[in-house]
């Protein structure tokens, strides 16, 4: 009798969901197909419905986003597409990979129970009924994930104070030094100005983040350091996705310049050691004979009190000669 948790039809455990060894003294392990039930369990706590989403075959054998969940990334895509890349990088991952999805909605969410805790009287219509978090902060809702993703594009409603929560999201990730992915859509770009998440800040910052797009199982690099350093930004690219990898010309003039930066403070500090042996040596010269303008008024001083010093003992007292009437 097969188990829940096992595939009926797995030639290896037929169904059992575990391998025996050989000997009782060694056990034996869980077949792959009860892993792949646990972490098709766990990608549902990553992003609820995504174990029951759509595949597209054959990216589970490389999945090409799998290398890249250790840095921040700008990932334009349909959301379905988004998903089936996702569950592809959850099947490479432990059953107990640490990612969370969330939405703009849901940031906007753990704002607003802070400043209602607050007494501030705020209202959203699509916030009032939204319940689903107990986190009380952005903070305390992006902070603990290994990689957190941040849908966009779910609320629609106007709110002023989108574009902040975001940017405050993004610098508490970036102060734990924990990757970040941001998810837009192609028909509603981050870096439009009609999003209700923009502003010049956020697009400063995504500069200096890889941007890539979604196409079916392709990826295609569509801006960053990668496509600066080899391309057009304006223009996709076809190169793979191993060269996000790899530090990009401008990361390596920026390692340059911190090496120099290192090397002129060193040499600036011997620089300084012997300007101060220097100082050391005048004011020492100046304690034994002063120097310039200074010194000559003082010689000049100290000369005419020997001269005066001299004629008062050579001078021969007058003798006295009685009161004159």
């Amino acid at each position: 009798m097969s188990r829940d948790y096992a595939n009926a039809d797995c030639p290896h455990c037929h169904g059992e969901g575990f391998i025996y060894a050989a000997s009782l003294l060694d056990g034996g392990r869980y077949c792959e197909c009860t892993l792949d039930y646990q972490r098709r369990e766990n990608m549902n706590r990553i992003w609820k419905g995504l174990k029951e989403s759509k595949e597209i075959p054959h990216l589970r054998e490389q999945p090409p986003l799998r290398k890249l969940t250790d840095r921040n990334l700008w990932i334009t895509s349909q959301i379905p597409i988004f998903k089936a890349h996702l569950k592809a990088v959850g099947y490479t991952k432990s059953t107990l990979w640490d990612a969370r999805v969330y939405s703009d909605k849901d940031i906007l969410s753990a704002w607003l129970k802070t400043a209602r805790a607050q007494g501030h009287k705020i209202y959203d219509s699509e916030l009032d009924d939204d319940v689903g978090f107990a986190a009380m902060d952005i903070d305390e809702l992006v902070e603990p994930p290994e990689l957190v993703i941040l849908i966009l594009g779910v609320k629609h409603a106007p709110n002023k104070e989108a574009p902040n929560c975001l940017l405050e999201a993004l610098a508490a990730r970036r102060h734990i030094g924990r990757p970040t992915w941001i998810v837009d859509q192609p028909d509603q770009r981050l870096d439009d100005m009609a999003h209700r998440c923009y502003s010049e800040h956020l697009e400063d910052l995504l500069s200096h983040w890889n941007h890539v797009g979604l196409v079916g199982s392709a990826v295609k690099i569509m801006g960053g350091p990668i496509m600066a350093a080899t391309a057009q930004p304006s223009a996709a690219s076809d190169m793979d996705v191993e060269e996000i990898l790899e530090p990009s010309e401008g990361e390596e003039n920026i390692d340059n310049a911190i090496a120099d930066l290192e090397e002129n403070e060193e040499e600036g500090d011997g620089d300084e050691d012997e300007e101060e042996g220097n100082e050391d040596e005048e004011e020492g010269d100046e304690d034994d004979a002063p120097a310039g303008l200074l010194g000559s008024l003082t010689d000049n001083e100290e000369e005419q009190e020997v001269k005066s010093r001299k004629k008062r003992f050579s001078q021969k007292p007058k003798p006295w000669k009685g009161n004159k009437r």
